[in-house]
């Protein structure tokens, strides 16, 4: 989960809960910084580092910057560290990049990254969301087969039109268009493929999403079908933020507006007891379950690691 308000200064953001269901009730096993992410060769991390620098050059300029960047890497490895200095550039303004992760799968992470300045020298996209496959996956473009491909276009088509001819009414050169790039982003209770638009640099870089009207490869988000329907789960948790239900379908964990998390039973006819309550809940980016033999294999690891 991603606290919520983020703060982008803060070196970590994002918040794992490892948390059981047995003996009819949820329990808190623990919880650490970052994103402690299952992968088939083991555990990794995924987080954020801050980085903050200014270049003064007498009589010429001042560059001040602050960046947050994507950190991955193997659990076994520790704690992953910013491998680089992001290089600087001779532009005289201030400029600052904020990461926001929407997204962590076992192969693949989206991340939204928001650029601020106070001139007119940098980047006419200052706004960009992209799906990345971790290490050892495949692109994540190439995961869309012919006739999905076919789907896409054709939905892009349609809303660059829809766009245009809005622009074409209002004689207006700032509406945005797409970018013909896809990102997993998160809807209430699912996963969702989302396509991007924006407009150019001098319209105040306008940035918009719109859903892509096709289903994701599970290879990519696992189950992604809510157990009971929102309008059930908004009936019992009327502030509800989001949720999301184990691949069983028996178990549905709720997000609320005052950051609770919130586990519950399902039934036949929707939700069914409270198995537990916790603080801390924000924005949901990953859910990962552990089932059969594979609930010995993390109990024995996770607790360890995310006291790391």
């Amino acid at each position: 989960v991603e606290p919520s308000p983020p703060s982008p200064a803060v070196a970590h953001r994002y918040v794992t809960l490892w948390i059981t269901v047995d003996s009819g009730s949820a329990h808190l096993i623990a919880e650490g910084r970052g994103l402690l992410v299952p992968r088939r060769d083991g555990f990794w991390w995924v987080d954020l580092r801050y980085y903050a620098d200014t270049t003064t050059v007498p009589n010429v300029y001042r560059y001040e910057r602050s960046i947050d960047t994507v950190v991955v890497g193997p659990a076994m490895n520790g704690r992953p560290v910013l491998a680089a200095v992001p290089p600087a550039d001779s532009m005289s303004c201030e400029f600052n990049k904020w990461a926001t992760v929407r997204f962590v799968g076992s192969d693949y992470l989206t991340v939204t990254d928001q650029y601020y300045t106070d001139c007119w020298m940098h980047p006419d996209a200052p706004t960009e969301t992209r799906t990345l496959a971790l290490p050892g996956a495949r692109a994540f473009d190439s995961l869309f087969a012919a006739p999905q491909q076919a789907a896409l276009e054709r939905r892009l088509a349609r809303v660059r039109d829809s766009l245009q001819a809005i622009a074409d009414t209002i004689t207006e050169e700032c509406v945005p268009m797409p970018t013909g790039k896809w990102a997993v982003t998160r809807a209430f209770g699912r996963w969702a493929l989302s396509g991007t638009a924006d407009s150019p640099h001098a319209c105040d870089n306008q940035y918009e999403e719109f859903d892509a009207g096709i289903a994701l490869p599970r290879a990519v988000v696992g189950a992604n079908q809510l157990v009971p329907a929102v309008d059930i789960i908004r009936r019992i948790v009327p502030n509800a933020a989001d949720a999301i239900s184990s691949p069983q379908g028996d178990v549905v964990v709720v997000s609320t507006k005052s950051d609770s998390l919130l586990v519950y039973a399902v039934t036949q006819t929707g939700l069914g007891r409270l198995l537990g309550a916790f603080r801390g809940a924000g924005d949901l980016v990953m859910a990962q379950w552990a089932v059969g033999r594979f609930v010995p294999a993390w109990t024995a690891q996770v607790s360890t690691l995310l006291r790391q």
